[in-house]
């Protein structure tokens, strides 16, 4: 709560401490639909957040977070009184209350597969080879590979991150954190790396190198040249 209302912090990192407080405190409905539902109750409705509206989702979750102690507490004392009457066995309402917060399926409100393959569709010609893959149910990814053969590139999202991979021995990649709600808002966000990823198959791209801290060895560095942006996209951890 405090990094929240820390305003020497950029607002970004505010954001970030907000979204941890509710992914790791406070997210009744799940992440995405608490968020959702905390957004609509600020009046936030532009994509990025503002100050005033981060101050009053704070003021929201910490009275939320109030009203579930307090209810916890009556439980709590309630529980004392039963066990000591020898009841050992909660009820099925005490039970739930005292339940973390569970994911449940209608919180997913944008189906990131679809947007991801609307997009592609939209980006890449008919001559591009696609290979849609999910490693998992939170996580969608395309492998993309020029009419030639020679370039291969990828996109992998999930609810919170877009990211985009160029292969072909450089494994660099470049990533994008988007928490919007907003269907098209994330279509924008995934439209732009695949475009980065277009440009790489077309062969738009210029490659340095640079040394790395630990080791000192020289890794790539791959500059993509797209609708007029260059995008810098350096060695990467892993592929899922």
């Amino acid at each position: 709560m405090r990094r929240v209302l820390d305003a020497d912090r950029p607002l970004g990192q505010r954001v970030a401490a907000l979204h941890s407080l509710l992914a790791n405190h406070h997210a009744p409905l799940g992440f995405l639909a608490t968020r959702a539902a905390l957004r609509s109750r600020v009046g936030a409705t532009g994509r990025r957040w503002r100050e005033t509206e981060l101050l009053r989702a704070l003021e929201h979750i910490e009275a939320s977070r109030a009203a579930h102690l307090e209810r916890v507490a009556e439980v709590a004392a309630r529980r004392r009184v039963e066990k000591a009457a020898g009841r050992r066995q909660p009820s099925a309402a005490d039970t739930r209350v005292l339940e973390e917060p569970r994911w449940t399926p209608a919180a997913a409100v944008i189906d990131i597969g679809a947007v991801l393959r609307q997009v592609v569709d939209e980006v890449f010609g008919p001559e591009v080879l696609r290979d849609h893959r999910e490693p998992d149910r939170h996580t969608h990814q395309v492998v993309l590979t020029s009419a030639d053969g020679a370039r291969h590139a990828g996109l992998q999202v999930s609810d919170e991150v877009v990211e985009v991979w160029v292969f072909d021995d450089l494994d660099a990649s470049a990533m994008s954190f988007e928490y919007d709600d907003v269907e098209a808002h994330k279509a924008d966000a995934v439209r732009q790396m695949a475009r980065a990823a277009r440009a790489h198959l077309d062969g738009a791209f210029t490659i340095r190198h640079r040394r790395s801290l630990l080791r000192r060895r020289l890794r790539p560095v791959v500059e993509v040249h797209a609708d007029g942006r260059v995008w810098t996209l350096r060695r990467a951890v892993f592929w899922r």
